[in-house]
This record gives structure tokens, C-alpha cells and sequence, in this order.
């Protein structure tokens, strides 16, 4: 496994509890999930023209909780799910269009309900933090939130626990005459063969494996305590 982040450790620990041995090469840089919102959100983000896309989102949040429960017991750690809601509001005049308009597009994903509109003032007693422009909006209950980087170290303890080998930083993949692959070189010199590589290094995927054509894109989160 190549990568330390949300979904190499995720692989790593289940992989790792059905009986594999799992070796984990990482650079031990901050993997994106440190900085990330950890929305389960598969209904505010619905876009007109995804709705495979959409299926897929929904059946993983609602997958989520379950996921949470498993992890606690595995790590030892509390819960990272966070079943808060979100509120999808006009912060100005110009996006009650958008807004309802998105309304509309949740109420057309199958199975879904038609959110019910919610004036500005409804929606500052759900969120007192809501700011006097806010003329009005919806509410998603259904939707939820996971703590990335509680799950991190959830994740690192549940595949420690299972015996998973963390070494450095993968350097490059091992091919034979054929070109497949058959394990990894990792930084200092280190050469470790194995029957599956599984890349899951984000965006550094195509330093490995140039085929793979991922690049980063900056993204900003603003963490507000009480």
C-alpha cells in the first residue's frame, strides 16, 4: 500500500483484518485529509447531470455510521462520525435562485424528498452563528460529517493493531520483463516485492505511475472552536 492517507489506511486496516499482510510506504508528509471538511453531504452537493455520481455518494454516506462504529472498536478511539446536519442558506440576495434551484434538484434524485423552504429566521434558530443577511434556505438532516483527522488517527491505530508494516517513502514501482508490477523501491535503497501494489498516495499517484494523470488543487478550510 502506498500512502498514508484516508483511503490508504482505510485499505491497509480491512485488508490487513481479512488476513493480508500489508506493508504501508509512506513520506510521512500531512496527507489532504488533515485539512479536510469531511462533509457526508451527497444531497447539497447533488449537480444537475451526476446522478450516477450521486447514487454512489449516497449509498457511501449512508454506509458512514456503520464504517464509524466498525473503526471505534478496531481503534479503541470514539467515533468519528458526526451526525450534524447541514444547512444550505442564501448569504446573499444574488443566490436565491441557486438555492432554490438546487432545492429542486435534490427533490428529483430518487427517493429523496422536496426539502421544505426555510426563512432567514428559521434557519438563525437552528444556527444562532447565522448572519442577519441570510434570507433563507433549507435544511439537510440527513446528511453528516466525519472528523478527518480523528479518523487519521483512528485509522493508524486500527492498522497497527492488525500488524500492518509502516516503512518510508515509495521511490518507485518494481516491474519485471513484462511490466508488471511486482513491488516497490522505497527511499534509501530498499526493495520490497509483493503480489499487489495498491496505489493510494492522492495526487503523488503520478510520480509513481505517470499514466495516472491526478494533479493538486489548493483547497482551504477555516476550523472554528467554541
Amino acid at each position: 500500500m502506498v500512502g498514508a492517507g484516508a483511503w490508504g489506511l482505510s485499505a491497509a486496516w480491512m485488508l490487513a483484518e481479512d488476513g493480508a499482510r500489508v506493508v504501508l510506504a509512506d513520506d510521512g508528509r500531512p496527507s489532504a485529509a488533515d485539512v479536510a471538511a469531511g462533509m457526508l453531504a451527497p444531497w447539497s452537493e447533488a449537480e444537475d447531470g451526476e446522478d450516477a455520481l450521486n447514487a454512489v455518494m449516497r449509498r457511501a454516506a449512508d454506509a458512514w455510521p456503520a464504517f464509524a462504529a466498525r473503526l471505534a472498536e478496531a481503534s479503541g478511539h470514539p467515533s468519528v462520525h458526526v451526525p450534524c446536519g447541514t444547512l444550505l442558506v442564501c448569504a446573499r440576495p444574488e443566490d436565491l435562485g441557486r438555492v432554490r434551484h438546487h432545492g429542486g434538484v435534490i427533490a428529483r434524485r430518487p427517493g429523496a424528498a422536496a426539502p421544505a423552504w426555510l426563512t432567514g429566521g428559521a434557519l438563525r434558530d437552528m444556527e444562532p452563528g447565522l448572519g442577519p443577511d441570510v434570507a433563507g434556505g433549507f435544511a439537510l438532516p440527513g446528511e453528516h460529517q466525519a472528523d478527518a483527522r480523528a479518523m487519521l488517527a483512528a485509522l493508524r491505530a486500527a492498522a497497527q493493531a492488525r500488524g500492518v508494516r509502516l516503512v518510508g517513502a515509495a521511490e518507485a514501482l518494481l516491474r519485471d520483463r513484462d511490466g508488471r508490477v511486482t513491488g516497490i523501491a522505497t527511499v534509501g535503497g530498499g526493495r520490497i516485492a509483493c503480489g499487489t501494489v495498491v496505489l493510494a498516495a492522492g495526487w503523488a499517484c503520478s510520480g509513481l505511475a505517470p499514466s495516472v494523470a491526478v494533479r493538486p488543487v489548493k483547497g482551504e478550510v477555516l476550523v472554528l472552536g467554541p
